[in-house]
Order: C-alpha cells, then structure tokens, then sequence
C-alpha cells in the first residue's frame, strides 16, 4: 500500500545548495525509481556507479542511480555522492544544504512511500567538520574546518590571538612544510606572547568521519586506510590501518621537556634554584632537577620538610616559653599564684575579725543600754 501507483509515481527529488554561495547549486536531480527498475545498467550484477563494485541489491541499485544522475548533472563526488554504510542504511554526502521531497511534484512516490525505503523529507542544514581543544584548565575551544580551508588557515584557527580573541588560549602550533606534520603543544606561539612550556592538552573530534573513497590525501586512501576516520585520527594521523580492520588512537603524546646545554648533547641543565620570583629574590632550595617531574616530586618533599621543621619548632619554641617562665619565678622568688593565695587568706582573716569586733560592739551597746 505504501506504493499504490508504482511504478508510475516512483519518483523523488535531491536539491543541493551550497550554503557559501562560492560552491555549487542550487542543483536539483530526479530520481525515478520505477525507471531504474527496468534498466539493466542497474541490474543485480553490474558493476556499481561509480565504478569498484557490483550491485548485490537494491540498495546497491539506489546509490548507483543517485550517483548516475548527480554525475549528468555535473557534479563531482566531492560535490555530492551517494554510499551505504555498515548499518545497510543510504547516506548522501555532500558540503552543501539537501533537500529531499518527494511530493510537490508530478510523478512523486508520496512521503509514506519516501518513509518506506527509509528516507524522509526535509531540509538537512550541512555542518562543517570540527574538533575540540583544550589546554590545562582553561575553556575548550570547538575549530570548524570549512571546505577548502588550507592549513594556513587552519593554523590561524588555532594559534591564539589577542588583537582578535580568537584561537586556543596556551596553544603552539608548529608545521613542518617539508613533511606535511602538523604539531601541537601547550605553550605560547613565538610570535603571540613567547615560549612558555608545559601543561595538559586534550583533543576531542566531533561525530564527522574521512571516508577514504573521497579523500584527496593519498595518506588516508586505501590501503593506508581503508575505513572511514573521525576528523581528529584523519589530521594527525593517528590510527594504524592493516588493510581489514582501523584502529584511531589518541593524537596526544606525553613529553617530558628538559634543556640542554647544547641541542643533541644530552647533557641538561638543572632548573634554576636562586634569585626567582619577584625582584629575584626567592630560593626554592632544590637542586639537581633536570625534568618537570623530578622538580615537582622536590618541591613536594621540600614543602613537607619545610612543614614537619616548622611544626617542631612550634613545639620547641613552647617548651622554651615554659622553661623561661619558671627561671623568672625562681630568680625574683615571686610565684603569683602562691602569693594570691596568700592574698585571700589574708583577707578571709581580716573578714572574721571585722566580724568579731562588730559583735563586740553590739555586746557593748547592750551593756550600756542596761544601765540607762
């Protein structure tokens, strides 16, 4: 029922549109299913459009009657192409918007048909390709890589820039024209602050994979790759391919920097230990650290040693408090808690004889008044 006029009205519609306006399109083509069915240049066994394999199936016959038509309308497979991946579903790749309708027109299959064959109607909004990086704890930063970006471009994208605020805070770039290696690190460009190494870096790509049947790089065609690639694995060249199955590794490596007294001498030098900090008056009294960890593995023991001293003589200088005070009292021979002892006896005794002459009193007043 989902093709109740087959193969008469059988037919749906592609739009391309580069979104840039400097590509390609608007370029529409027709896609006549209920034709293709019919024509044995798409039949079970023929070899595939483009040409590399043979059709097994209908899916098979969809991508090569899309990919026909997209090459008589003149454009390229990088442009627009038709595949399948391993799931069995159809995938149209292309740098600009697509639209797919498959009923404002004479001839077309309808939606529920459209639906039935696993496609829907619509307006798909391209993405440029991008990955994500970030350097110790400041904010992550997404770079979109657009079609035709070189790796000048790239770099910029990358290198951070003050004038403009753009680009990865902490981030050196470094390319090797000579062997196409692109090279990240924490620290400042040269020319955008000077060289400070050292720190964490984290490369994270989006959900955009390099597919070898398309790439232009002969680096990532088979059979140095045979599988599609996230954009990441693709620009650092971080992955091992054996010709069935791709493994993508991670693009980052760990480093240990140290400084050498003369470059390839092995010789490097100790990190300095005196006149740091403000007005070079600081001295971390550590020595003989020649890498990142050995200094900070010393500047943690420092610390706690400097700690544990500093707390024993806390505790001593306590003991030396007590000691003076007892020396006081027995050279002046004045104990304050024993002479205020002394202090309330004394009045206690001075408290009972007011008393007792204040009854003698009231004794003499009574004798007195006897007689009167």
């Amino acid at each position: 029922s989902f093709f109740p006029a087959w193969p008469a009205n059988a037919q749906f519609e592609i739009t391309f549109a580069d979104p840039r306006g400097a590509g390609f399109g608007p370029a529409t083509v027709n896609i006549d299913l209920g034709a293709a069915s019919t024509n044995p240049l798409y039949a079970i066994g023929q070899p595939t459009i483009p040409a590399g394999g043979t059709i097994n199936n209908a899916l098979d016959q969809i991508t090569s009657v899309i990919n026909d038509q997209l090459a008589l309308a003149g454009l390229t497979p990088a442009q627009a192409f038709a595949t399948s991946n391993s799931y069995g579903q159809l995938v149209i790749e292309s740098p600009a918007n697509i639209t797919l309708d498959a009923s404002s027109f004479a001839g077309a299959m309808g939606a529920d048909a459209f639906n039935a064959i696993g496609l829907s109607e619509g307006t798909f909004v391209t993405e440029d390709s991008s990955f994500t990086v970030q350097i110790g704890n400041n904010d992550p930063v997404t770079v979109t890589i657009e079609p035709g970006d070189t790796v000048v471009e790239l770099i910029d994208k990358l290198e951070w820039d003050s004038a403009t605020q753009t680009g990865v805070p902490g981030l050196h770039v470094d390319f090797d024209a000579l062997n196409g290696t692109l090279t990240l690190r924490p620290g400042i460009d040269d020319s955008n602050g000077g060289p400070y190494y050292g720190g964490d870096m984290s490369i994270i790509s989006s959900g955009f994979q390099v597919d070898p049947a398309l790439a232009g790089n002969p680096q990532l065609q088979p059979p140095s790759l045979n599988n599609p690639i996230n954009v990441v694995s693709a620009i650092f060249g971080s992955f091992a391919d054996d010709g069935i199955t791709t493994t993508e590794r991670s693009p980052t490596t760990d480093v240990t920097y140290q400084s050498e007294t003369l470059n390839g001498s092995g010789v490097f030098v100790n990190f300095r230990n005196t006149n740091l900090g403000p007005n070079a008056a600081i001295s971390t009294g550590i020595f003989s650290a020649t890498n990142v960890i050995d200094y900070a593995q010393k500047i943690i023991n420092k610390t706690s040693q400097d700690y544990n001293n500093a707390q024993a003589s806390f505790e001593s200088e306590g003991t030396l408090r007590d000691i003076m005070q007892r020396d006081y009292t027995d050279m002046y021979g004045v104990n304050i808690d024993e002479e205020l002892s002394h202090l309330i006896v004394v009045q206690t005794a001075y408290a009972a004889s007011a008393r007792a002459i204040t009854a003698a009193d009231e004794m003499m007043q009574e004798l007195l008044n006897a007689f009167r």
